[in-house]
């Protein structure tokens, strides 16, 4: 309800929530006059199922045309989002900027999807040989195959740490 105005039943004198009059020489009934305000339609906010690798939560799941709906979505760990779609319930796509959206005048869908997040590559230095290949994930094989060693010396050893070869005397 929304305030109208204050009237004392013949006259309406004031439309401000809060007054002030001069009581006269008889007594005063005064009411509040009151408006109805239109019903406000909310439209349902829902998760698609099936979402895989990832999880979507809203921050509402009602929701009146206009108002911002805030999605947020976690990945499972080794995956990022790819990208949020939320559709109406006639099959429209709504428009969502960064990780919210402005609820149209229907029922919507929320769905992502969640991709695999490439690996970490690593480098592989090598001194005295080569290593084939040269970068590689995490479980990546890699051979190494030494130079060969200057006259009189043979090869001993790979050093991981100091990434050296070590030759020793003949």
């Amino acid at each position: 309800y929304s305030f109208l105005s204050w009237s004392n039943g013949n006259e309406t004198f004031s439309s401000n929530g809060t007054t002030s009059f001069k009581m006269g020489t008889s007594n005063v009934s005064l009411m509040a006059q009151w408006k109805k305000n239109p019903e406000v339609k909310r439209y349902s906010v829902a998760i698609a199922t099936g979402i895989e690798h990832g999880a979507v939560t809203v921050d509402k799941t009602l929701a009146a045309e206009g108002e911002t709906v805030t999605i947020t979505a976690s990945p499972e760990t080794g995956y990022k989002l790819q990208s949020l779609i939320v559709r109406g319930n006639n099959n429209s796509y709504v428009t969502v900027t960064g990780s919210s959206f402005v609820m149209p005048a229907q029922n919507v869908s929320i769905s992502a999807i969640f991709t695999v997040l490439p690996p970490n590559i690593y480098a592989v230095t090598v001194s005295g040989g080569t290593a084939n290949p040269s970068v590689g994930a995490q479980g990546t094989l890699i051979t190494l195959t030494a130079n060969v060693p200057d006259k009189g010396k043979v090869f001993e050893s790979w050093n991981k740490q100091s990434n050296k070869t070590i030759n020793r005397d003949v």
